[in-house]
């Protein structure tokens, strides 16, 4: 659909982006923070990780490791998000649009979670403060699931 994209950039940026929460986080289920979870976080760690691969592939400081990198300081988009640089190519801010999404829709998902049907959820900070109506005939076959089957999101991030 978007023929100038270098969509190895992209889906590599997509696969490697928040890689760096395995060395951030302590497991995936009931995580607390590493150490360099604590002092580094996830972006710089996959920042550093991908110029330590590059170097080891002898591959060094090229242009396209530079652009990888770049993907995955300026995901978050914005420094209070946790991104030192906005995205300042075209496929780093599909990727941010990408993560932006998902974590919206992680949020979304765990607010209707805790929503019976034919009731609003509360206001949702990260969709400026709106609240979402669950339609009465909600059930499992619409995706929400039951409100004690919160494990698959525990381990999600929120917008």
């Amino acid at each position: 659909m978007y023929p100038a994209l270098d969509t190895d950039l992209l889906y590599s940026g997509i696969i490697l982006h928040d890689m760096g929460k395995v060395i951030e986080l302590s497991s995936a289920t009931a995580a607390s923070y590493t150490l360099e979870g604590k002092l580094l976080g996830h972006i710089t760690i996959m920042v550093n990780e991908i110029g330590a691969m590059a170097d080891e592939m002898g591959i060094g400081k090229t242009e396209e490791v530079i652009l990888l990198q770049h993907m995955v300081l300026s995901h978050h988009a914005k420094p209070e998000w946790g991104s030192p640089k906005p995205p300042l190519i075209k496929e780093a801010v599909i990727l941010h649009m990408l993560d932006n999404l998902d974590a919206k829709m992680n949020t979304v998902t765990r607010a209707l979670i805790k929503t019976k049907p034919g009731d609003f959820t509360e206001r949702l900070f990260a969709l400026d403060n709106h609240s979402l109506y669950r339609p009465s005939f909600d059930n499992e076959r619409t995706g929400i699931v039951k409100a004690n089957d919160l494990s698959s999101f525990d381990a999600g991030e929120e917008a």
